[in-house]
């Protein structure tokens, strides 16, 4: 059984009923659902009667089918009765087949560009979090986790004597259902240099000394092929290079880090990976270093925090730190990815890079001029986008920003690979939200409203007090003509129109060519680019 790794797995269905031993003895349940209803079984004499039988559960069955065939359900059962829906019946099918055919198009642009977070996000969710094998539960005792921690280094060491054996029977490696199961508790040598080392100046030197060390080996020749020839290499065994670069390491990382999961998972209970101390320490002590960028960032904020509270600045030194603000929040400059650069092509989603470009291209040209400022995507997805539910710390800078905004802000914000558009006017003090595929005629929308309560909640939570939170919003409607997005891939580039628009005081048109301006844009961003010249593109 331990060649075909089926005594693992019976070793570790027994591992977890033994942990799980005293509850199912006493027959406990820690669902509180399930305990009020064992309570009301036992007042009830031990039945559970249904006092409703009006068919109420047949019709709901049956009013979904029907609203899954016709979308009319109210309609057609007027039409039943012979009857004529009113106006609000009509309104209210029409709402909620708009609202089902948006839904529609955010599934299908979720399901074709989703990201890595999303398919994070989405592996997460598929585990309840309160049933079944992984659900969320305290941790093992110190006691018990170490036994179990002993347990496994046994198990390790055992495996060493027979590593002649287990090599026979895990080659083909990831074809190969034993090896699988088998480096589940292992540290491979695969991961022995992004621990050991992160510099780019010693590439290969710990992945192969670890090799030689692993397989007692004394030397190894190694070939760099090239298109013009080979290089060959003879590498020795450098045992003092092992003890004092490599292994205490490894050793530190596979106890503090690894060993802690393989015995009691956190990831697979949903909850936060274990912080070792030693981590924690080095965070604490960058953070203080007066070298450290956070620091700097940290002083600069309360610069400009005494300056605007105090108003001693004159306003030529007050401009120059709002630039120096800007920079610090990603106003600067952008560096843009060849393979971000290329989903301007004509068919591609436009991601969040190449909007932040295009707000830095425009806001040094005329926006700064016009009183027009944009905030990061990556800082509104924060506050109504995507990861607008992670918890975040108190000490964030957005919640700690005291900044002098102008009289228009632009907040580009992602959702489910869609791209929305919020405008806030500081002068009015008004409150709009542009969705490229929804109109305007419709009135408020839901999500409008959700992405304002958003906005509103975030700014409760600030600690301090900005131009944004001393204004009370009023929700508007963006009621000017505008062009509508008509397929599945161009959200980011009406985005960015509706900006260019809004921006520089121009009319929109409504014979707007999705692909035509991604040509201007990519000739924007190429103009105002910098010059490569001096840069290795290797």
């Amino acid at each position: 059984m331990e060649k075909v790794c089926i005594f693992t797995e019976i070793e570790e269905s027994f591992s977890r009923i033994s942990s799980n031993c005293l509850s199912l003895l006493q027959q406990l349940n820690n669902n509180i659902v399930e305990r009020c209803n064992s309570v009301l079984a036992k007042i009830i004499i031990g039945k559970r009667i249904n006092y409703g039988l009006k068919s109420s559960y047949e019709c709901r069955p049956y009013a979904s089918v029907t609203q899954s065939n016709t979308e009319n359900t109210l309609s057609q059962v007027a039409a039943a009765l012979n009857k004529t829906p009113n106006d609000i019946v009509c309104k209210i099918e029409n709402s909620r087949k708009k609202k089902n055919c948006a839904n529609k198009i955010r599934y299908h642009l979720k399901k074709m560009h989703r990201d890595d977070f999303d398919k994070k996000k989405s592996i997460r969710t598929n585990k309840d979090e309160f049933y079944g094998k992984y659900c969320s539960k305290p941790d093992l005792d110190e006691s018990e986790y170490k036994a179990k921690a002993q347990r496994i280094m046994l198990k390790l060491i055992d495996q060493q004597n027979r590593r002649d054996e287990i090599e026979m029977n895990t080659r083909e490696q990831s074809d190969n259902y034993n090896w699988i199961e088998i480096r589940k508790s292992l540290l491979t040598a695969s991961n022995f240099k992004s621990i050991c080392c992160r510099r780019t100046t010693t590439l290969s030197a710990n992945l192969i000394q670890s090799q030689l060390h692993i397989t007692n080996r004394k030397y190894c020749d190694l070939f760099i092929w090239t298109p013009v020839g080979t290089k060959p290499f003879y590498i020795e065994r450098n045992d003092t290079f092992w003890e004092q670069k490599m292994e205490p390491f490894l050793k530190l990382f596979y106890e503090e880090c690894l060993l802690p999961e393989i015995v009691d998972s956190r990831t697979k209970r949903k909850m936060p990976l274990r912080e070792p101390s030693f981590i924690i320490e080095a965070k604490i002590k960058k953070e203080e270093d007066p070298k450290s960028k956070m620091l700097k960032k940290r002083k600069l904020n309360a610069e400009i925090d005494d300056d605007i509270i105090n108003k001693k600045a004159t306003s030529r030194e007050r401009r120059k730190k709002s630039l120096d603000l800007l920079s610090l929040y990603g106003f600067a400059s952008e560096t843009l990815w060849s393979d971000e650069f290329f989903t301007l092509k004509k068919d591609e989603w436009i991601n969040g890079s190449d909007i932040d470009s295009f707000i830095i291209v425009n806001f040094h040209k005329i926006w700064k001029a016009n009183n027009v400022i944009s905030i990061p995507t990556a800082i509104t997805n924060f506050i109504v986008g995507d990861r607008c539910f992670i918890e975040k710390d108190k000490s964030w800078h957005m919640y700690n920003l005291k900044y002098h905004f102008p009289q228009l802000v632009f907040s580009p914000y992602c959702r489910s690979s869609h791209w929305c558009l919020i405008v806030l006017d500081i002068k009015k003090k008004t409150f709009m939200h542009i969705n490229p595929i929804e109109k305007s005629t419709d009135g408020v929308m839901k999500e409008s409203t959700e992405v304002y309560n958003l906005f509103i909640k975030y700014l409760n939570e600030c600690n301090v007090t900005n131009d944004l939170c001393a204004i009370e919003w009023q929700q508007v409607i963006f009621t000017e003509k505008r062009p509508m997005q008509k397929d599945s891939v161009n959200c980011g580039v009406y985005v960015m129109y509706y900006m260019h628009c809004l921006g520089n005081n121009i009319r929109m048109t409504l014979d707007f060519d999705p692909n035509e301006y991604r040509k201007i844009i990519t000739q924007d961003l190429l103009s105002s680019s910098d010059s490569m010249e001096n840069n290795c593109l290797a």
